[in-house]
């Protein structure tokens, strides 16, 4: 009877230790790299910023919690979607890819070819 109680008990603190994660990015690539990722964190948004390249740290708030988060599109496929890890006061946790799809245009025009992409991906994690 001891056994199930605590087993119990220690599942409902895991799940208890940090709120429904969700995550939007949006990647551009041709003639320039453009990252930006929104992470909302038990229904509140604190991280919400772009890079320039593949990858960097995006900003994320700081009060009352300390928050961070990194994205790199550098050695992933767009079909895979991006690396992101995220850090916040109950831990940290890393996602390599997420579901999403990319539109691909050719962005110099007329009969120079150049490849762009515009790529939307999102994640939910312990929701």
């Amino acid at each position: 009877m001891y056994l199930p109680t605590l087993l119990l008990s220690t599942l409902t603190l895991l799940s208890t230790a940090h709120g429904c994660v969700k995550m939007t990015a949006t990647i551009s690539s041709g003639l320039s790299n453009t990252a930006s990722l929104v992470i909302v964190d038990d229904g509140v948004k604190v991280c919400d910023g772009r890079i320039n390249g593949c990858a960097g740290v995006i900003s994320c708030s700081t009060s009352p919690r300390w928050h961070w988060a990194y994205i790199d599109m550098c050695k992933n496929s767009f079909d895979k979607g991006p690396r992101v890890q995220y850090q916040n006061d109950h831990g940290k946790w890393e996602w390599n890819g997420m579901s999403g799809s990319c539109n691909v245009m050719n962005c110099c025009g007329g009969n120079i070819p150049c490849t762009c992409r515009s790529c939307q991906y999102s994640l939910s994690a312990f929701c």
